[in-house]
């Protein structure tokens, strides 16, 4: 009767099954029906290509997966850090190109492209920090002679920079401090003179 709807059999489901290309109790292609206490667990993990393997993905795909795989090689610190920032963001660089020219996905070129720009900034972060301190010739002699020998690194030293008023210059014979009689609320060093 046309417009009635009848109950589901078990000859349909085989019937879906044989369409689908498997017969009986076989599960699908590849992937035999055992009892829960049958399953083996390299079944679980590494399910068998029936099919055969695919052929290798594209070149971008496969340089982006070499620059991820170095990416893991980064040591700590950080330049180790730096390098772990610059090889995620070539890696995500191919991943995007890989997405845009040869998947077609747009989802998959937006994110890539989205990495990209959060590695390029905490690279930029990480440049800024890694910058070379330099001192004028008067502050450096002081780094060299007292402060370095301490192991005061110069960004350690640069922050003390900071906390100084002046560097004041005396005339010959001129007394900044006596001792016992001028009151001394700083820190004061002598660069050069006695």
């Amino acid at each position: 009767m046309p417009g009635t709807v009848r109950p589901r059999t078990s000859s349909d489901k085989k019937d879906e099954r044989e369409v689908m290309g498997w017969r009986g109790d076989e599960g699908p292609p590849g992937y035999p029906m055992t009892s829960p206490g049958n399953v083996s667990a390299v079944t679980l993990l590494v399910p068998p290509c029936s099919g055969g393997w695919a052929p290798l993905n594209h070149v971008y795909f496969q340089l982006a997966n070499l620059f991820y795989f170095l990416s893991y090689l980064a040591p700590a610190g950080l330049h180790g850090l730096l390098y772990l920032r610059c090889t995620l963001m070539v890696g995500c660089a191919f991943t995007a190109l890989w997405g845009a020219t040869v998947l077609c996905s747009m989802d998959a070129l937006l994110w890539n492209a989205n990495f990209v720009i959060i590695n390029l900034v905490h690279i930029i972060v990480l440049l800024y920090r890694l910058r070379p301190v330099k001192f004028t010739k008067e502050v450096e002699e002081v780094y060299e002679a007292v402060f370095r020998p301490l192991k005061v690194t110069r960004p350690q030293f640069q922050k003390v920079l900071r906390c100084m008023k002046m560097i004041r210059q005396l005339k010959y014979h001129e007394v900044y401090a006596q001792e016992k009689v001028t009151k001394v609320d700083s820190l004061s060093l002598v660069l050069s003179g006695k």
